[in-house]
């Protein structure tokens, strides 16, 4: 860890730790003493009680099997963060695992007792220039890098042709990632990736939170339970093709859908004659357009398939995610 990321990481705990001092009136220590040994970042000492803490900075679920890895080894983790969405606390509390941060939000259970504070606003923090990797054209661009790294030593307009992104928009993704470390030159216009597991965690989240919601179309339901039931046996036309849940039991065997993704380019009108289903504000298929190619008869690409899973932050979603990772992405990263 550089020294910008070690200050930032301290910086964040002791925030987190004054805030939670100054609403519950209670004292508490931390320590960094032989955390390294434990895959820790330190230990928080309160009611006689020692916890371990691992920091990450701008927590997504895409980072929650790391975190229950960690978990898995120390019962009484706490998390700490900047800020958490409230999707992420309700995750979080699911799978009972601690959660603190900078403004002193928190669930953290005792043996007879839990600390429960949830409203407190967010700090404000000086913006930030914006990342142009990850606005949404450059999610969109992105992905195609992550899941063809040979496109990023492609020419310029040959990744424009690919993605759909402008000459200028390119370059200013390229910059981005060379700033951040994503990318070296290995020789003259030859690039690979750094850490392409971080980067793909960070465009995950990007996506689920910056691109998704303006692809969406709209929720619908199946006219009858037979069609969901036997919803593999629906024809997609060559402008549909199934993500989220249906993308991971193709994939995987191993999962009957509970919610359904479907990406399309389809009128709302062709949904409805082609698959049996009727406009629904509750209902449990998703239409979403898509960013990408459609090049396959059912399923989009197991990286999609293993972000959407990753992003659903569902306990057995979780277990299909892995097993698309072990199938399909490993060799990605």
């Amino acid at each position: 860890m550089n020294q910008v990321h070690y200050f930032q990481e301290r910086q964040t705990i002791e925030n987190a730790v004054e805030a939670l001092e100054n609403l519950t009136g209670l004292k508490f220590s931390w320590t960094q003493d032989n955390a390294h040994d434990k895959g820790v970042d330190g230990f928080i000492k309160m009611n006689n009680q020692t916890f371990p803490i691992k920091h990450k900075q701008g927590f997504s679920l895409s980072k929650l099997p790391t975190i229950l890895e960690i978990k898995s080894k120390n019962p009484n983790l706490i998390l700490i963060s900047d800020t958490f969405s409230e999707n992420v606390k309700s995750v979080l509390k699911s799978h009972k695992i601690n959660y603190l941060d900078i403004s002193g939000n928190s669930y953290i259970q005792f043996p007879n007792s839990l600390i429960f504070i949830d409203g407190k606003k967010a700090v404000k923090r000086p913006e930030k220039n914006k990342d142009k990797a990850f606005t949404k054209k450059g999610i969109v661009v992105l992905f195609h890098f992550l899941n063809d790294e040979t496109l990023l030593n492609q020419t310029y307009r040959q990744i424009s042709e690919t993605t759909g992104a402008s000459l200028d928009t390119i370059t200013k993704i390229i910059q981005s990632l060379k700033q951040q470390g994503f990318i070296h030159q290995v020789k003259d216009k030859i690039w690979r990736f750094n850490d392409k597991k971080r980067l793909f965690e960070k465009w995950a989240d990007a996506y689920e939170t910056r691109l998704k919601p303006h692809l969406f179309v709209g929720n619908f339901r199946f006219i009858n339970t037979d069609a969901e039931l036997n919803w593999q046996n629906i024809p997609l036309k060559p402008t549909s093709i199934w993500g989220g849940e249906p993308a991971a039991d193709i994939l995987t065997n191993f999962l009957r859908p509970g919610i359904f993704t479907l990406y399309s380019t389809e009128q709302r009108a062709d949904l409805m004659k082609n698959y049996r289903i009727a406009p629904d504000p509750k209902g449990n298929i998703n239409v979403y357009a898509p960013f990408f190619n459609i090049d396959s008869e059912k399923t989009i690409y197991p990286l999609l398939a293993y972000a959407d899973m990753l992003n659903s932050g569902n306990a057995r979603n979780l277990e299909v995610a892995e097993k698309i990772y072990e199938q399909y992405v490993k060799n990605i990263f």
